[in-house]
């Protein structure tokens, strides 16, 4: 099969109409398109002209239009228009490119709703290739460290797969998300559209008053988090942490499946890291968790507080789902 590539101003109907044109003439028509054009401009709003708004909004907005407009008529498999997950959470400066993504999207749920071939992809940073890969800017550093990880390639394809197998939802979030941590950042999640995302104000504060506790002078980490750990594990057991058998398989003090993932999703609120309900149920003991929870967060015991070799009962730990993938109905 023959390929080719065409060098066109997408937001340029008339081009875009000739390229369609040439592919339908051709021995293999068009099966599908996706649209991934993107300019950025960031800059406060205040200080952005109407060409410089108009440059990051026609590409995307335009764009997908034109795109649309030109292969409503055609059999496709698929139309993907790549928007961005910051259009969930409104990154600061940039206000042009936020608007263009939601524009976007607004095509793409107005094909779903006349039955057409119709999914935008809202990624989060890709970390292997494309354009956050490219400039590392000094500027979104903290902002990408602050809740939002980068994926990689091989796991943004996956749900990339995953998407373009329920046509039922036009819309679908993937991103490494921690909404408290990122709220830290961009203050406007806490709006009524996406405050529930966030995890409750107690688990921040609490989150809080761990990071001060472990970043203490001769702090003991891993007793740190040994007692945090037991405190939400009394949470769900509803008992106190004094009556919590640091010693024993975390499986065999009491918790059901149901009360297994309850317990994991609270550690993952409270350390801001994710560890997977079968690797929290197979660890031999609190303290062989509280080591396991200072290895994901980057933070070496060191000393006496080596890691203790586990239990050969143990069952062994899986990785963690890396990609959070929420739907936008």
């Amino acid at each position: 099969m023959g390929a080719g590539a065409h060098a066109v101003d997408v937001t340029d109907a008339a081009a875009m109409a000739r390229i369609v044109a040439e592919i339908d003439g051709s021995p293999h028509p068009l099966g599908g398109v996706v649209h991934g054009a993107m300019v950025l401009d960031d800059a406060r709003f205040t200080t952005l002209t109407a060409e410089r708004m108009m440059s990051v909004l026609a590409p995307k907005m335009t764009g997908g239009q034109i795109l649309d407009a030109l292969t409503r008529e055609h059999d496709l498999d698929f139309f993907i228009a790549y928007t961005s997950a910051a259009a969930l959470i409104n990154n600061p400066n940039q206000a042009p490119y936020l608007a263009a993504n939601l524009a976007l999207e607004g095509t793409v749920r107005e094909r779903h709703r006349a039955g057409l071939p119709a999914l935008a992809m809202a990624w989060g940073g890709i970390d292997d290739v494309g354009y956050v890969h490219r400039t590392r800017q000094e500027t979104d550093r903290e902002f990408l460290t602050r809740g939002l990880e980068l994926l990689g390639v091989k796991e943004a394809l996956a749900e990339l797969d995953r998407a373009m197998a329920r046509p039922e939802v036009p819309v679908v979030n993937a991103a490494h998300l921690d909404a408290g941590e990122v709220q830290l950042v961009v203050h406007t999640l806490a709006a009524p559209r996406t405050a529930h995302l966030a995890p409750p104000r107690e688990d921040m504060e609490a989150s809080d008053q761990l990071r001060a506790a472990l970043a203490a002078p001769g702090a003991d980490a891993v007793r740190v988090v040994e007692d945090t750990l037991a405190g939400v594990l009394a949470e769900v057991l509803q008992t106190t942490p004094d009556r919590v058998d640091r010693t024993r398989r975390i499986d065999q003090i009491g918790l059901d499946s149901l009360m297994g993932a309850d317990f994991s999703s609270a550690l993952n609120r409270r350390f801001g890291c994710q560890i997977a309900v079968v690797e929290v149920l197979g660890t031999p003991s609190l303290t062989a968790l509280a080591h396991r929870v200072l290895t994901r967060l980057g933070h070496s015991a060191g000393g006496a507080d080596a890691v203790p070799p586990e239990s050969p009962a143990a069952a062994p730990g899986t990785p963690a789902e890396p990609v959070t993938a929420g739907d936008r109905r």
